[in-house]
């Protein structure tokens, strides 16, 4: 009796570990500057740096927000928040050393 119930314990908790264990290593990276650009153009601006930084596939633009994904994984976004006169840009994939230096690619090219 007593193995059966470290048995169906230790099968619960690799089933619940599972999907947390799928997850490990993706990396989310985000960073923020201020601007004084208008939301079209900011808008805009997003768009070309994600273009330049070869964010292409699925390129959509919302209200507030420009975002578009990568081979290989990699999702990126960029918000401008015109009241608050900031732009957030955000970058998740499987690699962090490439996430970020592909955040440094847009923030550069925005």
């Amino acid at each position: 009796m007593r193995f059966s119930a470290v048995f169906a314990v230790a099968a619960l908790a690799i089933v619940v570990a599972s999907p947390v264990m799928a997850q490990v290593g993706y990396a989310l990276y985000m960073q923020w500057d201020d601007t004084e650009l208008p939301l079209e153009l900011c808008k805009e601006h997003a768009e070309g740096a994600l273009r330049s930084a070869r964010f292409t596939d699925d390129l959509t633009r919302t209200e507030n927000s420009v975002y578009a994904r990568h081979g290989g994984g990699y999702s990126a976004g960029v918000r401008c928040v015109e009241p608050k006169k900031m732009v957030i840009y955000v970058i998740s994939g499987p690699k962090g050393e490439v996430a970020s230096r592909y955040l440094d690619d847009i923030v550069k090219g925005f």
